[in-house]
């Protein structure tokens, strides 16, 4: 997880001191927790669909603000956020493209959006993930809705009126990492 964490850092490292930043689909606040490392500056928001993984959250990292919601209705008001996360979240997501919108919606102007996706017709992650799937992860049976190229996400980003700033390919080109900007 850290070489993620480490890309996630790297792209909100130009954030303003006391920033405010939301991880849409944050579970238990672990990844976002580790992508703000070394920055207590920042004002940390989370939420979730799992009421388990938001309480498990509240416990474990107080000093964070987690709410129970979904991406596509997003409890804040307008231009509230410097950057919005989703990190392997938006291809579970019902409506990807609302909740983008969502995103955009509470962004404020220049604020950042950094979108993680695993590249599921990439030839190695097919073969981990039926590896995978027979082993341990049943569980993640149907869980990804969406599937994204890195073609797909930056059209859907931009449609939903956000203009790319940078790409990167993680583990082996099987992730794509996206800076965008409204």
């Amino acid at each position: 997880h850290d070489l993620r964490f480490r890309a996630v850092r790297k792209m909100v490292a130009d954030l303003p001191a006391g920033a405010k930043i939301l991880d849409v689909g944050c579970g238990s606040g672990f990844a976002v927790e580790h992508c703000v490392r070394n920055r207590a500056d920042l004002q940390v928001y989370g939420i979730d669909v799992a009421p388990a993984l938001i309480q498990y959250a509240k416990q474990k990292r107080p000093r964070f603000h987690f709410e129970l919601a979904k991406g596509e209705e997003l409890p804040f008001p307008s231009e509230m956020f410097d950057a919005v996360l989703s990190l392997d979240t938006i291809e579970h997501l019902v409506d990807p493209a609302r909740a983008l919108a969502e995103a955009r919606r509470v962004l404020k102007t220049n604020g950042t959006l950094v979108v993680l996706v695993v590249l599921e017709h990439h030839p190695l992650f097919r073969l981990i993930w039926w590896l995978w799937m027979k082993w341990k992860g049943k569980v993640w049976h149907g869980a990804h809705l969406r599937i994204f190229t890195k073609e797909s996400l930056q059209k859907l980003v931009e449609e939903s009126g956000l203009s790319t700033v940078e790409f990167r390919s993680l583990f082996a080109g099987m992730s794509v990492l996206m800076k965008a900007r409204k």
